[in-house]
């Protein structure tokens, strides 16, 4: 699939698409986070200016080297929180760019089924512009009445306001398919083929989850690192002053009077953790729920598109013996056209159908995880700022 105009088009929405940008930008600034959070155990050295106590304006210089040897474990979580958010930027990503893949999916198959609504709406527009013409022949020789002239008027005048708003469909979709391709679509374009029935691992393998996962990882690591605070932290630090001897000792730092303040930091860090539990739950169970609707509309699918098919044969045969009848003068005006009424129902249950069959794969494999992969699409492992596309 891959290959094919489709898939490619599909790929290259993707990676213009602004939601992955988005994606790629939130994983560089939780890149950023945890470089910021890698350095407390390195050595930190300082040099300045002092006065050194002379008459009039003199000053001297001083380097200090300091470093840090027990926190309490306060570095060591804080830098598992910006790995986890790390990564749950990464599956963010990965579940941006498999809304886009599904973004286009879902614009391409709209314009074909768009498009084919407006061409049903046309072809029943111009066969009842044809009868209306026949009644009004039939009316102005004595053989019929006004009142049917009038009926096939209104009916007109409302085939023609249907075939005004699928038109507008046509446009709207097609102005989301620029949107997402770059590019109009092509007057011939067809369906997308059917998505390929891949193994799944239902909503284990989401991004959605991972991300959620993740996300209860780093409240887990924010409430160690609070935790943390309570205990003192431990340095060894080196100072010098050019011609006087150097200084260096141990210094334990423990501040004393913000017990109130730390105890509203871990109590907020708790609190934190379980609502990121309860997020956790929340989207497993909408994934496991959306699967399941999904799933179940797949296996209804192909019932529903031959359903549709019989009834549009059937109610098109049942047009053509109208026609026949009425022509005969064996069947009224309001018999023909509730018999074209409900041919153009049909058809378009058809083309509805169709278009969910087409659709309802694609949005199964994005629910668990697997869209870009049927696509061959393979995300970067570093993002690139985002380029803006004409």
């Amino acid at each position: 699939m891959a290959e094919g105009d489709f898939g490619r088009s599909v790929a290259h929405a993707v990676t213009t698409s602004t939601d992955l940008g988005h994606g790629d930008a939130a994983l560089r600034q939780a890149q950023a986070s945890l470089l910021a959070e890698s350095g407390p155990f390195l050595p930190q050295v300082s040099v300045g200016l002092h006065s050194t106590g002379e008459p009039g304006f003199s000053v001297g210089s001083f380097a200090s080297l300091s470093q840090l040897i027990y926190d309490g474990g306060a570095s060591a979580s804080r830098q598992t929180a910006a790995r986890a958010r790390v990564l749950g930027s990464q599956v963010g990503r990965l579940d941006a760019a498999s809304g886009a893949a599904l973004g286009a999916v879902q614009a391409w198959a709209q314009v074909v089924t768009a498009r084919a609504l407006a061409d049903a709406a046309e072809h029943s527009l111009r066969a009842l512009e044809a009868t209306s013409a026949k009644i009004e022949a039939r009316a102005k020789a004595g053989l019929g009445s006004s009142a049917e002239a009038l009926t096939a008027q209104s009916r007109l005048a409302n085939d023609r306001a249907a075939l005004a708003m699928a038109q507008s469909d046509v446009l709207q979709a097609e102005a989301i398919f620029a949107e997402a391709f770059g590019a109009p679509p092509k007057p011939d374009i067809a369906l997308p083929p059917p998505a390929p029935n891949l193994p799944q691992a239902g909503a284990e393998g989401s991004p959605l989850l991972i991300r959620a996962q993740a996300e209860v990882f780093a409240a887990e690591a924010d409430r160690t690192a609070a935790l943390a605070g309570r205990m003192p932290g431990v340095s060894l630090s080196l100072s010098a002053i050019p011609g006087e001897r150097a200084v260096s000792g141990v210094a334990a730092q423990q501040a004393l009077s913000q017990a109130r303040g730390r105890k509203a930091r871990i109590a907020a860090a708790e609190a934190q953790v379980d609502a990121r539990r309860v997020d956790l739950d929340a989207t497993r169970r909408e994934l496991d729920s959306r699967l399941r609707i999904l799933s179940a509309q797949e296996r209804a699918i192909e019932g529903r598109v031959q359903a549709a098919r019989d009834a549009a044969a059937a109610n098109q045969a049942n047009l053509d013996i109208a026609r026949s009848q009425f022509q005969a003068g064996t069947r009224s005006l309001i018999e023909l056209l509730d018999a074209e009424r409900e041919t153009l129902s049909s058809e378009r249950m058809q083309i509805q159908a169709d278009h969910d069959r087409a659709v309802v794969g694609y949005a199964i494999l994005a629910a668990s995880g697997d869209l870009l992969d049927v696509f061959g699409i393979v995300l970067p492992a570093q993002p690139a700022a985002y380029q803006v596309h004409p």
